[in-house]
């Protein structure tokens, strides 16, 4: 609760201005040391005027018993009334005088209207006290009732009463003037306070407009500086820290520019693999970024210069310059500019030249006061070629400048090596493709030959090895010879049986005679029979026959995948899917297997090998291959092969 209150207070506290505190400030000290001095002032005059006042009505008081000692004695009451009121007439303090007897009934008194009751229950003072003095409040004020006894409290008691009327009036004047002088003082301090407050919050209110300014990015806003002291050091030290945020913010903003540029040449330049395009639209970028008006851009015809031979460009891409006509006449020349051929020299530092030597030939008449600006585009520290920017007046570039011109020279230099590179490498690709496919083919045809031969040689050797031993088996009578015979016979009949099985494995006849979808299911049932893999061959589609090398392709990875299954998979079942639709065959095997996890292209890849081969042979054909497997929950293998309009069977 008190932490709540706290803070609210200082919520409040805090939404006061500087110039309000102060002036509160100033004012509630003022006051309250007015009030302070005023209090001790007041109270020390009510003492002194109370003492007085006491002092006068005890010599009355003993006047009066004193001089009615003997009055009281006689039984004088007459005299004793005169004397009472002689003493009441004489200060105009006294508010009543009387006198009481020893037993407090009083005897004489000043009272016209009648003794107070209030008075008769006061206690009788004591006699042997030299006086009584006690304060009485009543309808007119405070009174101090001064007793005094007679003879010793023998006669009685002889009481003044003295009003404190006069005091008050003193202490209400007193106060008022007090509280006049008071004001006057609130006043001046407050008028201080508020020309304190100004001269301490102005310049504090003109910083803070300035600094509200430059919050909003106006750096150029300056705070006035109206002293040395310390706000005036303050505005002081907020100018200086002005200028160096706008120098940052001006140096940030230059770079920030220089980075867009940077990235939007990247980004044209990692948008297309074409040279021509790459360069083309890395020039509209720089021109756009600088304020150059023209450019062109010139590559080595080779990758460097001869030895003992002029430098060969060959102007790639050009904004604002015509072939032509000047400038054009710069691509044109029979050599390159000495700017250019300076750039080209691998072992000089990258440099921006400005300023061509054959400008004033090249650059027309009515373009005169133009200039030249030579960049080199290098890939890797070696050149590449050069960007020429054609400026519209002489031009001083900058550090930043410079250096931000040998970015896009660099950026542009690397692309176009990139460029190239995977120019190179697709055509490497497709010759290593054409090499595969030729190896593949004749890897192919050398099977079917091989086949053929061990089908038609030496398939037919055995067999009449065979028929020849069954007729010496006849000839030979029984016993161990024509048991031997008849081993021998078995054997060879084994041989010709493991012949044809080498023979399909090399190259199925059936693939080549029926097609895909027989060749397949021949394959299928061998399969089964062999590892004892329950496999369901599914077909749909395939009513035709399939382009040759689609069919090898389909062929051998089903053989491949299934291999592995047998191998490596552990499984109980499997299943074959082929299916002929839009102009593709989806080739689809499932197992139950175990799975297994593909490793890194970096790692080991002789384990995976088949899986590389079965990839491989699909992008043959134009496919792809795609393996979906997990350690213990099978694996699946989709094949999607582009196969061209459907073909029937004639």
């Amino acid at each position: 609760m008190i932490a709540r209150m706290r803070r609210r207070l200082w919520q409040v506290a805090g939404a006061v201005s500087v110039r309000w505190k102060i002036m509160g400030i100033v004012i509630a000290v003022v006051a309250i040391l007015g009030s302070a001095v005023t209090y001790q002032l007041v109270m020390a005059d009510v003492q002194s005027m109370r003492a007085q006042i006491g002092e006068k009505g005890l010599a009355m008081s003993k006047a009066l018993a004193a001089r009615g000692a003997d009055l009281v004695l006689t039984n004088q009451r007459y005299a004793l009334y005169e004397l009472a009121t002689e003493i009441q007439q004489s200060d105009r303090d006294v508010r009543y005088v009387y006198i009481t007897d020893p037993a407090g009934k009083p005897i004489v008194q000043t009272f016209g209207a009648g003794f107070p009751r209030g008075l008769l229950a006061l206690p009788t003072p004591d006699p042997g006290a030299p006086q009584a003095v006690r304060r009485l409040s009543t309808e007119e004020g405070v009174v101090q009732d001064v007793a005094v006894p007679i003879l010793g409290g023998r006669g009685g008691f002889a009481h003044v009463g003295m009003s404190e009327a006069r005091v008050q009036g003193h202490v209400n004047k007193d106060i008022w003037t007090s509280l006049a002088i008071m004001a006057g003082m609130v006043l001046v301090g407050g008028a201080g306070a508020f020309g304190l407050a100004t001269v301490l919050t102005r310049p504090v209110g003109k910083l803070v407009e300035a600094t509200e300014a430059v919050g909003r990015g106006e750096f150029d806003t300056v705070a006035p500086v109206w002293a040395t002291d310390e706000i005036g050091r303050l505005g002081i030290a907020f100018n200086a820290m002005t200028s160096q945020l706008r120098e940052s913010a001006e140096t940030l903003l230059e770079r920030n520019r220089h980075l867009e540029a940077l990235n939007a040449v990247a980004s044209v330049t990692n948008r297309s693999l074409d040279v021509s395009a790459v360069l083309e639209a890395a020039l509209d970028e720089v021109l756009e970024v600088s304020a150059a008006g023209a450019g062109w851009i010139l590559l080595l015809s080779h990758d460097a210069g001869p030895p003992d031979g002029p430098y060969e460009f060959q102007v790639v891409a050009r904004r604002g310059v015509e072939s032509g006509g000047p400038p054009g006449a710069l691509l044109r020349q029979p050599a390159p500019c000495p700017c250019s051929v300076d750039a080209m020299n691998p072992g000089d530092p990258a440099e921006v030249r400005v300023g061509c030597p054959l400008a004033g030939q090249l650059i027309p008449r009515d373009a005169e006061g133009s200039e030249i600006v030579c960049v080199p585009l290098r890939s890797r520290g070696v050149p590449v070629g050069v960007l020429n920017l054609l400026y519209p007046s002489p031009v001083a570039l900058s550090e930043r400048e410079r250096r931000l011109l040998l970015a896009i020279g660099d950026q542009v230099g690397v692309a176009i090596e990139n460029a190239r590179l995977l120019a190179e490498l697709r055509e490497k690709e497709i010759v290593r493709g054409q090499l595969l496919q030729q190896v593949i083919g004749a890897q192919e045809d050398e099977r079917k030959r091989i086949a053929r031969e061990l089908h038609d040689e030496t398939g037919q050797s055995l067999t009449s090895v065979s028929v020849m031993l069954k007729s010496l088996e006849s000839m030979t009578p029984p016993g161990e010879l024509r048991a031997r015979v008849s081993e021998i016979r078995a054997v060879a009949a084994n041989a010709v049986e493991d012949l044809h099985s080498l023979a399909f494995e090399l190259r199925p006849s059936v693939l080549d005679d029926a097609g895909l979808a027989p060749a397949i299911e021949r394959y299928a049932r061998d399969f089964s029979e062999r590892h004892g893999i329950a496999l369901d061959v599914h077909m749909s589609g395939i009513h035709g026959r399939l382009p040759a090398s689609v069919e090898t392709a389909l062929y051998r990875i089903t053989q491949e995948a299934l291999t592995n299954v047998a191998r490596h998979a552990h499984a109980t079942h499997a299943s074959l899917v082929i299916e002929r639709r839009n102009g593709s065959v989806l080739l689809l095997i499932e197992d139950d297997g175990r799975g297994f996890t593909r490793k890194p292209a970096g790692g080991d890849g002789r384990e995976h090998l088949g899986i590389h081969g079965m990839e491989e042979r699909a992008a043959l054909v134009g496919g792809t291959l795609t393996i979906e497997t997990e350690d213990g929950a099978g694996t699946s293998v989709y094949v999607d092969v582009p196969a061209g309009e459907e073909a029937r069977d004639p």
